[in-house]
């Protein structure tokens, strides 16, 4: 008799054990798997329950308005269920027909927000001040023009009842100043003062209006061989409008203008007439005056 070798004899031990197991796995019970609810955590929501109800917010009276003109944002307490309260899949399979119920509270009505106002600009509460009056100051003396036209008569003589005056002052017009105007009316035929240039003038303020009926002048000589020479005298109650009350009638190198004598008194008299204000005018020489004296009348 053949001893079967160790290699077949594997085989028909193999064979044994598959077969055994296939008849083992043949007459196995199907038990289902339980599952292990001692290592998860247990659901939030039991299957008979219903869905948890939508709880809004009623905002109070306490809250303040939204200062801007667009809606506040929904926050956390505004949405109607969080992820952690939906049902879970066994609650849906226990109650499929019955619907979820609606929220049972009506939110308050919420008023729009106020339109916002721009700011305006803060007016000033300081009281303006008066603004002073104005005051008319007179234009600062400008050279006079060379000639005028004739509109006072022959010289007449000075009335014997006029009194002569030096309680004026004197200011240039056009010209360079040479000496003091002070000098016109120091009582002293010694010291002058002149206007170098031609076609200038001495303005008189007698302070106000007065009766003026001519004036007595003391012509000094400035140089060697200069004349003084005299277009016209006139007058004004403004310093700004004058009247010719006297006009030269000769020829001292330009028509209607007189040369005086110098160094002594000479009278110019003109028709009385009311005026503050007296202007010497003169020809294209220098002017120079020891002393000026004006005829004034009651």
């Amino acid at each position: 008799m053949r001893i079967p070798s160790f290699r077949s004899l594997g085989v028909v031990l193999l064979s044994l054990v598959v077969m055994t197991l296939a008849c083992a796995r043949a007459n196995l019970a199907i038990v289902p798997v339980t599952p292990d609810y001692s290592t998860r955590q247990p659901p939030t929501i039991t299957p008979t329950a219903p869905p948890a109800t939508a709880t809004v917010p009623v905002p109070t009276d306490t809250a303040a308005p939204p200062t801007d003109t667009q809606a506040a944002p929904p926050t956390a307490a505004d949405t109607v269920a969080a992820p952690s309260q939906a049902p879970t899949a066994e609650g849906a399979a226990a109650s499929p027909t019955e619907p979820a119920p609606a929220s049972t509270q009506t939110p308050a009505p919420i008023s729009p927000p106020p339109t916002a106002v721009p700011p305006t600009a803060a007016q000033p509460t300081d009281t303006p001040l008066p603004v002073p009056p104005t005051q008319t100051i007179p234009p600062p003396p400008t050279a006079v023009p060379p000639t005028i036209p004739p509109q006072a008569g022959q010289p007449v003589s000075i009335p014997a009842n006029a009194t002569f005056s030096q309680k004026f002052t004197a200011a240039p017009q056009g010209g360079d100043l040479i000496g003091d105007p002070g000098y016109l009316t120091d009582g002293k035929t010694v010291t002058w003062a002149a206007l170098d240039g031609g076609h200038t003038a001495w303005v008189l303020d007698m302070g106000s209006a007065q009766n003026l009926a001519g004036v007595r002048v003391y012509a000094q000589k400035p140089r060697s061989g200069d004349p003084t020479t005299l277009l016209a005298i006139e007058v004004s109650n403004d310093s700004q409008n004058w009247q010719a009350v006297y006009t030269g009638t000769g020829d001292c190198g330009e028509p209607n203008c007189d040369t005086i004598p110098q160094m002594k008194f000479v009278d110019i008299g003109f028709n009385t007439v009311s005026a503050r204000y007296l202007r010497l005018r003169s020809g294209p020489n220098r002017f120079g005056f020891a002393e000026i004296l004006v005829a004034v009348l009651p």
